[in-house]
């Protein structure tokens, strides 16, 4: 009985990694060609983070029913099925963390297209703070100028694609690959005895 149980395990570790591994090099894969085919301020835009989203889950649910749904296992619950593609998912954005990492670690032009979107950013989150406050414009324009050095001061360790922030990735890549797992488990369940 326990032999049973053991090979069903391995069987299902492996039908994990098989998924999760095919997300994971998909994703690389397209990170690969926006960074030697396109530009890095691509990877921020919304509407690249929106298509990403949809691609993972499509490729999740499009993987998970080839090797989920098998004659083998004809009905596959809903919890079944997140019980495979919850963990698939993580490793697939843990494979393309470490790969954004990789690639981008040591790249300056991902460094300064960061750097801009992080000036942007609190230039605009300052401004608007400042002005719903009742500041002037000289104040605004002292402020945003301490805003701006602040964030050139601490471009270095904002920089997301470094290992010392891959804990931080990885717990928000647990509740992303929630997100995606609870959706396209929805897509991957099948019943096919009665209910």
């Amino acid at each position: 009985m326990y032999f049973l149980k053991s090979n069903k395990l391995v069987d299902m570790i492996k039908l994990i990694l098989k998924i999760g591994l095919t997300l994971g090099l998909i994703n690389t894969l397209i990170m690969l060609g926006i960074k030697f085919f396109l530009s890095p301020e691509l990877m921020f835009s919304g509407i690249y983070m929106g298509v990403s989203f949809i691609l993972s889950i499509v490729i999740l649910i499009l993987v998970g029913r080839k090797y989920l749904r098998t004659d083998v296992h004809p009905d596959l619950s809903y919890g079944e099925s997140l019980m495979h593609i919850f963990p698939a998912a993580f490793i697939g954005f843990l494979i393309t963390t470490v790969c954004s990492i990789l690639l981008y670690q040591n790249d300056m032009e991902m460094r300064a297209t960061v750097l801009e979107l992080n000036l942007k950013s609190a230039e605009v989150g300052y401004s608007f703070g400042a002005k719903m406050g009742g500041a002037d414009e000289a104040d605004v324009a002292v402020g945003l100028e301490d805003i701006r050095q602040d964030v050139i001061d601490k471009a270095e360790e904002q920089y997301s694609f470094q290992w010392s922030k891959l804990h931080f990735s990885m717990v928000g890549g647990l509740f992303t690959s929630l997100i995606y797992a609870l959706i396209a488990s929805i897509f991957i369940k099948r019943r096919i005895g009665p209910a």
